[in-house]
Parts: C-alpha cells; structure tokens; sequence
C-alpha cells in the first residue's frame, strides 16, 4: 500500500496537523500507523548519524542540565549519575527490557493494535 506524504505545512502545523492530513486522506488509523512506519522507520538513513567522540557525548550530557535540572527539579547529582553511575542508570533501564516487551505485547494484545496490520 503506498500513500502520498503529507505536505510541509502539515509537518509544520505539529499533531492537528497530521490529524487533518490523514482525515483529507481519508485514512484509517491503521493506514496512518503504517504510514508512519514507513516514512520514519523504513525510511531512516544513516546521514544524520554522528559516531562521537567523548567531548562530543559529554557535551550532549551538559544541554541536559536545562530540562532535568531547570525545568524539572532534579538534582545535580542525579544529573551527574547519568554519567558516572552507569550501573545505576543505564544498565538498569536496559536490564527491564524484558518485563517492558512483556507490557508492550500485553498491550498489543489488549488493544488488538498489530491484528490488521
């Protein structure tokens, strides 16, 4: 199935904007879903991709000071132990990786979202 992409003053206008798109289109939310897929899954490059170096991701690490620190209340040093606590941190997201699939497929299965497609 192949369908016209959205046109830039429908990417500009955010999520009514895709809304009002899809609804012109005359798509189901099914047909927008794999729309989406294809644009932004299977249409992904390698362009905007950057192999960094350790001042580059320690740069990245610092423009988090705004919204974990500012904006959301957090401490520096939770801040920091995104950095230096990888054990408690990173590792430990990627350890629920497991129980997260299971809540995603119970969540699947629940809604019945992947049956038509």
């Amino acid at each position: 199935m192949s369908f016209p992409t959205p046109t830039r003053a429908g990417r500009a206008s955010g999520l009514a904007g895709w809304q009002q798109q899809y609804e012109t289109l005359r798509m189901s939310a099914a047909q927008a879903a794999e729309l989406d897929h294809n644009l932004h899954m299977l249409g992904l490059k390698t362009d905007n991709l950057i192999e960094m170096t350790y001042a580059d991701r320690k740069r990245v690490h610092h423009l988090k000071y705004y919204t974990w620190v500012e904006q959301q209340g957090r401490d520096m040093h939770e801040l920091n132990a995104l950095w230096y606590d990888t054990e408690g941190t990173w590792d430990a997201v990627h350890a629920q990786a497991k129980d997260l699939d299971e809540l995603i497929n119970a969540f699947n299965e629940e809604t019945g979202v992947l049956k038509n497609l």
